[in-house]
């Protein structure tokens, strides 16, 4: 009974490098308060399925058109306990540099990563992170732009590192 999610890893060239954006979700009593996330959200009813979901919500948190995204695939399904969503990330390509406009309500910040730090190893890191229960745990983390990323969005970033990193071997 996991409510459906869709989010979207946004590719676009900028001064001759692949790019994506990040957002930093606003301060609010809930479990993802603050953290650095794909732009995505839940699945609506007026949505014909995960990718029209990840294209509108796109639109809505960072201001893209969704007629100016072509998908290109998707990567595995997630699922996250503590906000009991399933996520589907979606692989979107832009053929120019995006506008971006905020939704301030769902947006607090938008940081700008370039691709390669997904496979710069001085990148990933793990720190100590203390959850609601006080378990401490060693968390796994990309740091990109010197904010930590981690979570359902580094396992997402992760596998997409993954993909990157096997096209660029067979080259």
């Amino acid at each position: 009974k996991a409510r459906q999610s869709a989010v979207m890893v946004l590719l676009y060239h900028e001064e001759g490098r692949i790019k994506f954006p990040l957002i930093v979700r606003p301060q609010y009593p809930g479990v993802h308060s603050g953290q650095i996330a794909l732009p995505g959200g839940k699945f609506e009813e007026e949505d014909q399925n995960l990718i029209q979901t990840a294209l509108r919500e796109t639109h809505e948190e960072v201001g893209v058109s969704m007629h100016q995204v072509e998908v290109v695939g998707q990567l595995s399904e997630l699922y996250v306990p503590p906000s009991n969503f399933n996520i589907l990330p979606v692989i979107g390509l832009l053929s120019e540099v995006p506008q971006f406009i905020l939704e301030e309500k769902e947006v607090e910040e938008l940081v700008i990563a370039d691709i390669n730090v997904l496979n710069d190893k001085t990148k990933r890191k793990q720190k100590q992170m203390t959850f609601y229960s006080g378990i401490n745990v060693d968390v796994p983390y990309f740091d990109i732009e010197d904010r930590v990323v981690w979570g359902a969005t580094a396992m997402i970033l992760n596998e997409f590192a993954t993909i990157i990193h096997n096209i660029n071997s067979k080259k």
